[in-house]
């Protein structure tokens, strides 16, 4: 009981407070810090040994899974992006001006950072924290993509597509929590795609700022449909690659012998 009433304080922390409209820039940042102090009390109070519990675990590759999962997310929802321009759903009319770019890359660099680690410490390390050890791995990432699928079609609908789409999306988020066992993978991940949104959309719940060019509407159609199913699968396999690599390097390290 304690573990469902802390995870539902985070949760009202995050979509009551954090995304409350109308925040100034750094009021919103202050906001966002604080949420790691209250995580930490929380998750000692339901049990847990803190923010490391969580995945906030500053081991000798953390930045390296971090910058991974950057790349990772960017490189995909830019091919996504590149793929919907290159047929036609938009087409670059200009670019915007020097100082909205420079706001929306710090803005995207440091908001879109905490905003995603932060989902991710509780719809991801929260319920790993607490159900992990105590039923099989499957069903641990199981109950994260559920609720990743939950917060994602809260605040963008309950449709068919977004919750395929979700499911597909937090697959990797949580595969990559399950086999790093720490938060940073997976953050990178959400991160990089959110930077990348942001490049072209604009920051997510201020899309009619524009991103970093002014973009004119083009066709709609099936493969618009498609796509955005079709990227996070093909992300989702890469990712799988990436950690089995990088399993194998380090045993490789692990098996040298010590001269």
């Amino acid at each position: 009981m304690r573990a469902v009433v802390g995870f539902v304080v985070l949760d009202l922390y995050l979509n009551l407070v954090i995304k409350a409209a109308g925040l100034s820039t750094f009021v919103w940042v202050g906001c966002a810090l604080l949420f790691f102090v209250l995580a930490h009390f929380v998750s000692r109070l339901t049990g847990l040994q803190g923010l490391p519990a969580l995945g906030y675990r500053l081991h000798l590759r953390w930045s390296r899974r971090l910058g991974a999962g950057f790349l990772t997310g960017f490189i995909a929802w830019g091919i996504l992006y590149a793929a919907e321009g290159l047929l036609g759903k938009f087409t670059f009319a200009g670019w915007m001006s020097p100082a909205h770019n420079a706001m929306l890359m710090l803005e995207a660099g440091v908001g879109l950072f905490l905003g995603s680690t932060i989902t991710d410490a509780i719809v991801t390390g929260y319920v790993f924290a607490h159900l992990r050890g105590r039923i099989p791995d499957g069903l641990v990432l199981l109950a994260a993509n559920l609720m990743y699928v939950l917060d994602d079609s809260w605040h963008e609908g309950f449709g068919l597509h977004n919750l395929i789409f979700s499911v597909l999306l937090g697959l990797s988020l949580g595969y990559a929590f399950l086999k790093t066992n720490s938060i940073w993978m997976t953050s990178g991940i959400h991160w990089g795609l959110n930077f990348m949104y942001a490049l072209v959309y604009g920051i997510p719940g201020r899309e009619a700022a524009g991103g970093l060019f002014i973009k004119e509407a083009g066709k709609n159609g099936f493969i618009f449909e498609v796509l955005p199913l079709v990227v996070p699968t093909i992300m989702f396999a890469a990712v799988c690659l990436l950690l089995k690599q990088s399993s194998r390097r380090r045993i490789e390290e692990l098996s040298e012998p010590v001269v």
